[in-house]
């Protein structure tokens, strides 16, 4: 009967022991984040015509769930990349557009000061003991903002990025190469608030051309945006969000002399699809 028992006591042990196994390889299997509603985007953003090489064209967020901090749509100055937590770019990053030290064209993503920055100027330090010698120390040397953004394909929220051709009419024939297309899956990233803030921005330069070229006298035109400082995107209210329905897009200041087609937002969309 001893024997029996220790071979009981035995069986059940492996047993116990192939179960926690199993249930180990179901969970390392689960993907993070599965489960998660309203976590991966498809956002279109529609110009009048066909995406210009020269151009910037930019989805910046705020995630702070705070619909006060909007991203907004300045260059330089003390707003500089205001409330620009993280962003999207299709351009030529780290110089002039017609310089041959720009970057490749390609779809980049650039981190942002959120607000902790005071536009271009860098966050204060809040450690007591280092602001008794200096009041105004910044937290660090590097505002992220002048940093260039790097390869959208090579971050983990990648999933397409491209110039596809949208008609800009009910009814009309598609403008030839005049849509930017994201779709992104925001799983792997901490969890959104209920209150996304975004902007799509369209520039004459990168939001890091004039720290990298110092030397150089840049000017950076805004051609269009959400009326210059971006919306509030309630995202466990709605799944779709669009140009007309509760959403307007207006030029910064009004109209912009001498902005061509490809530099005027006309249409754009924001679909949480998963």
């Amino acid at each position: 009967m001893a024997c029996s028992s220790r071979h009981i006591f035995r069986t059940l042990i492996i047993t116990a022991i192939v179960m926690i196994l199993a249930c180990g390889c179901a969970w390392e299997n689960i993907s993070p984040g599965e489960g998660e509603a309203n976590r991966i985007w498809e956002i279109r953003m529609v110009m009048e015509g066909s995406i210009d090489l020269y151009t910037y064209y930019f989805i910046v967020f705020n995630i702070s769930g705070d619909p006060a901090q909007l991203p907004v749509a300045d260059f330089d100055g003390l707003d500089r990349g205001r409330n620009w937590d993280f962003y999207y770019v299709y351009g030529k990053p780290g110089a002039d557009p017609f310089s041959d030290l720009a970057d490749p064209l390609d779809f980049y993503k650039g981190e942002g000061g959120g607000t902790a920055v005071t536009g271009g100027e860098l966050p204060i330090e809040t450690d007591p003991k280092k602001r008794r010698k200096d009041p105004q120390k910044p937290a660090s040397t590097q505002n992220k903002l002048d940093t260039k953004p790097t390869l959208l394909s090579d971050k983990i929220e990648f999933l397409d990025a491209r110039i596809t051709s949208s008609p800009i009419i009910d009814g009309g024939s598609p403008i030839a190469n005049n849509t930017i297309f994201l779709r992104l899956n925001f799983r792997e990233l901490p969890a959104f608030p209920a209150i996304v803030n975004m902007n799509m921005i369209v520039s004459s330069l990168g939001i890091d051309v004039l720290s990298n070229n110092p030397n150089d006298d840049y000017e950076a035109l805004v051609w269009d945006s959400f009326e210059g400082k971006g919306i509030s995107l309630r995202i466990q209210e709605h799944k779709e969000f669009r140009e007309g329905e509760g959403f307007t897009v207006e030029v910064t200041d009004g109209f912009v002399p001498n902005r061509a087609a490809s530099q005027n937002i006309v249409s754009w969309s924001v679909e949480l699809v998963e």
